[in-house]
């Protein structure tokens, strides 16, 4: 009971944060704009009834947009001596980072939510496939999680927002730009290429290889940030 209602106060810290000044305002207008001209482009350019292309460009927006909202979450808290004040309340480096990951899941939803007009739109004019659109928004809500968690790590290994920024998204880049060809989809490479996972998805494609993809990788940099958070509290 404990363990939920501390995860539930650094949830609520960094909502009331975000939300009562411009930052997380302007964060999620950049992406709307961002979003709607892509859908513009691909959609009415090329009268293209299909997300596929816009929901790639999406999945791009995500992988700088969410490390701009979590490169900071924990670097803030070491830089302003918060995360020294949550260490003597016997706050376990686990609640902090579930905390920390909850809000970015939330904001994540938050900036897909916004975006749901646009299959709407594509819906009133055309006839996209609906199952081709829920299968995008599964995987953007994968791969946003997924950056969230890659910057949350970032944003553990240093008290700079702007040097963790860096790192995530020199991870991410790389992670996202991996070969992903006929010749080397059996590659280690092609395994761990961000682009290549979510690329089915955009397609309506469901697979459970893809799915495992990012939940595991998730999975394993919200572990990592809770083995750095927990050795800093040791140093």
């Amino acid at each position: 009971m404990q363990a939920f209602r501390n995860i539930s106060l650094i949830f609520g810290k960094e909502l009331r944060t975000y939300f009562s000044t411009i930052a997380g305002y302007i964060i999620v207008s950049s992406f709307l704009a961002m979003s709607g001209l892509a859908f513009f482009y691909f959609v009415y350019r090329f009268q293209q009834a299909s997300m596929r292309p816009v929901f790639q460009i999406i999945c791009f927006l995500l992988a700088i947009t969410v490390p701009a909202l979590t490169t900071r979450l924990l670097s803030g808290e070491f830089r302003s001596g918060n995360m020294q004040l949550l260490a003597a309340s016997a706050v376990p480096p686990y609640q902090i980072a579930l905390g920390k990951f909850f809000f970015s899941l939330f904001f994540v939803l938050v900036l897909l939510i916004c975006t749901l007009h646009l299959p709407l739109l594509l819906l009133h004019y055309g006839t996209p496939d609906m199952g081709e659109v829920l299968c995008g928004y599964i995987g953007l809500l994968l791969a946003g999680t997924f950056f969230a968690s890659v910057g949350l790590l970032a944003s553990s290994l240093s008290r700079s927002a702007v040097i963790a920024l860096i790192i995530t998204l020199a991870i991410l880049l790389g992670l996202f730009f991996l070969p992903t060809d006929e010749q080397t989809q059996t590659s280690a490479l092609a395994a761990v290429s961000v682009f290549g996972h979510f690329a089915n998805f955009a397609r309506g494609v469901l697979d459970t290889s893809d799915l495992v993809f990012f939940l595991v990788a998730t999975l394993f940099f919200v572990v990592l940030t809770v083995k750095v958070l927990g050795l800093r509290q040791r140093i």
